[in-house]
């Protein structure tokens, strides 16, 4: 038995916890030497058939009591220690620790048990807070948004980036992209018209979904809704398609046909499933794989096709070489032309500066000599003005006399004569 549940507040009264662990025969002298001093504790567990009254504190007085007595049974205690040392009950095999005689741990006071609930308590509620945290509290990233499953069920809610809280234990979180992104078709095989397999690898499509319309997808079709309504039904119409023509069109005439029946085809698909929810961005779909043999004689067709190809840009190469002579021969033609053109027009330019320096010249001339014409008119004039006047008719009269007078010898035919005529005229007159 132990007494630390006995109430004091003496230091005696409390073991040295630095000292060494006492044998069970040492703590058997203590219970000892405490019964004797104090008598039978009133802190004991009582028996059975204990009634309820054996149970209550005792009085003030009786307690004081107590804790005086506790204290000298102690320093006797302490006093024998001194004296002899505590045996070993564990003997040679050891580990008594504080286990008494009957081999029970030891009671705690009050303090000590609340110490240990409150400790209990605290670690507890620690680990639980830390437990509803880390399940409840939790990250979107970028370009995603977080859809919730409330007890299996499906929530309304849709959180956008950041950090967000959900009921912890029974919210399951789940992230669902809603930013474009492209995803990688596994092998899709076909079957041709003429009945030869070929395999499309690395089929890629660039889709997008609608935030809105998010819940409602999910609900239907499940967080794998692309797999369902896109990557599906593409596989679906390229089957469909591969399934209408052989395998020449597939590979080769009609391949480049195939991406627009497809795209159109799985876009009228999700409008009658989905009601457009996913909105197809871009799809691209690479020549299939075929046989090998066919490969083979595709392979020698393509280097037939290319000696040909070579052969018609010889040919090309020739025409375009002497369409190129023929282009430079007129252009030399065409060039003396123009020279020749340029030179003619030279020439009548000359003769024109020729003409219109000669008419130019003569009209100098004309100038000139009319100048000169109507100098000498004007002296003319000038000289029959003054003759005129100077002339008059006694003046010719008297000049025609003098000129007569002259003369020793006239000659008459009579008045009709010339000269007797104009004699009569000047002379005869008057």
């Amino acid at each position: 038995m132990s007494y630390h549940s006995v109430p004091t507040s003496s230091p005696a009264a409390t073991p040295n916890r630095s000292s060494r662990i006492p044998s069970a025969a040492d703590r058997s002298a203590v219970t000892f030497q405490f019964e004797k001093e104090l008598g039978p504790p009133k802190a004991y567990a009582p028996p059975i058939n204990a009634s309820a009254s054996e149970f209550a504190d005792p009085p003030e007085d009786d307690y004081d009591d107590t804790l005086i007595r506790v204290a000298t049974a102690t320093n006797k205690i302490g006093d024998e220690e001194t004296r002899s040392p505590r045996p070993d009950s564990s003997g040679a095999g050891g580990g008594g620790g504080w286990e008494n005689s009957s081999g029970r741990m030891p009671n705690f006071s009050d303090t000590q048990r609340c110490l240990l609930v409150v400790g209990f308590l605290t670690a507890v509620i620690t680990v639980s807070v830390i437990v509803i945290i880390a399940d409840s509290v939790h990250t979107i990233e970028e370009g995603n948004v977080g859809i919730y499953y409330v007890q299996g069920a499906l929530s309304d809610d849709i959180n956008p980036p950041g950090v967000h809280w959900a009921t912890p234990f029974v919210t399951t979180i789940e992230e669902i992209a809603i930013r474009p992104i492209t995803d990688t078709l596994a092998p899709a095989p076909a079957v041709t018209n003429d009945s030869i397999t070929v395999t499309f690898q690395g089929i890629q499509v660039l889709s997008d979904i609608h935030r809105e319309k998010l819940v409602d997808l999910i609900r239907n079709y499940g967080s794998e809704f692309r797999q369902t309504l896109v990557f599906d039904r593409i596989r679906e119409y390229v089957r469909t398609f591969c399934g209408k023509h052989d395998i020449d069109q597939v590979y080769n005439t009609k391949f480049l046909d195939m991406v627009p029946f497809v795209k159109q085809s799985v876009e009228k698909r999700l409008e009658e499933l989905a009601n457009n929810s996913i909105v197809i961005l871009n799809l691209v779909i690479p020549k299939p794989e075929i046989p090998k043999d066919i490969a083979l004689n595709y392979k020698a067709v393509k280097v037939q096709w290319t000696e040909q190809l070579v052969a018609q840009q010889r040919q090309k190469t020739e025409k375009i070489r002497k369409e190129t002579d023929l282009q430079l021969a007129l252009l030399d033609a065409e060039r003396e032309k123009q020279v020749l053109a340029i030179e003619l027009d030279k020439e009548i330019l000359r003769k024109e500066g020729e003409k219109q320096q000669s008419s130019l010249q003569n009209d100098i001339v004309r100038d000139r000599e009319q100048s000169v014409a109507d100098v000498e008119a004007y002296k003319k004039t000038k000289a029959a003005a003054a003759n005129q006047e100077l002339y008059s008719e006694k003046y010719v009269q008297l000049e025609m006399a003098r000129a007569l007078s002259n003369n020793t010898k006239f000659f008459f035919s009579g008045e009709t004569s010339v000269l007797g005529g104009l004699l009569n005229n000047i002379m005869g007159s008057k």
